[in-house]
């Protein structure tokens, strides 16, 4: 799983460069694919919803399911709070403006053994 972060952390230095948009959106991906890679549980407490980019309004931008049980999970939780701070600088320094919606944070369970919402 330690090659998986690596790769991860390789391919989002170079999504970075060429997301010229917004970097946090290549931050964004690389969480989701670390965090999809293993949602194995025991029990709902093995389960958890971690924050995804930033809002203009505030708030984040996505949730995303994670197991704690995920081998790159401290990888996972650093990659979403980068892409929350990275997303929140890009919208200050860009002027960035939205609608203003809030995305609500879903509720988790563990069914047959996997993390995923209610």
């Amino acid at each position: 799983m330690r090659k998986i972060a690596v790769l991860c952390f390789t391919f989002c230095s170079f999504s970075i460069f060429a997301d010229a948009v917004n970097p946090a959106t290549s931050l964004i991906r690389a969480a989701r694919l670390l965090a999809r890679a293993d949602l194995t549980c025991k029990s709902v407490s093995d389960c958890e919803v971690v924050s995804l980019g930033h809002r203009a309004c505030g708030g984040p931008a996505s949730y995303e399911v994670l197991s704690k049980l995920n081998a790159n999970y401290e990888e996972t939780l650093f990659i979403a709070a980068s892409s929350e701070e990275k997303g929140r600088i890009y919208n200050q320094e860009n002027g960035i403006i939205s609608i203003c919606s809030l995305v609500a944070q879903p509720a988790v369970t563990c069914v047959k053994n996997l993390c995923t919402t209610k």
